[in-house]
């Protein structure tokens, strides 16, 4: 299992989506499949926003897909408030 430490990863909204319809799956299966990855976790994560990296391992495996092929790579990204920060006062 991947541990994350609490780091938030954007997702490829539109390639989960396609690959979890490929397997005939709904949202709703899918994140019950998934153990503690909420029905509201997969639907963010559908729609490109962040989630726990952790969560989409989760979802990766039960896809049987890799995490890279879900999650949008950091340079892509671009300037995130999510995951750990810390402002200059």
């Amino acid at each position: 299992m991947v541990s994350d430490n609490g780091e938030s990863v954007r997702v490829r909204g539109d390639v989960l989506r396609r690959i979890r319809k490929r397997t005939f799956r709904s949202a709703e299966a899918l994140s019950a499949a998934c153990g503690s990855v909420s029905l509201p976790t997969v639907y963010r994560a559908e729609r490109g926003g962040p989630i726990l990296l952790s969560y989409l391992a989760r979802i990766a495996k039960e896809l049987n897909v890799e995490v890279d092929q879900l999650r949008v790579p950091v340079a892509e990204a671009g300037a995130d408030l999510t995951g750990r920060w810390m402002g200059l006062v």
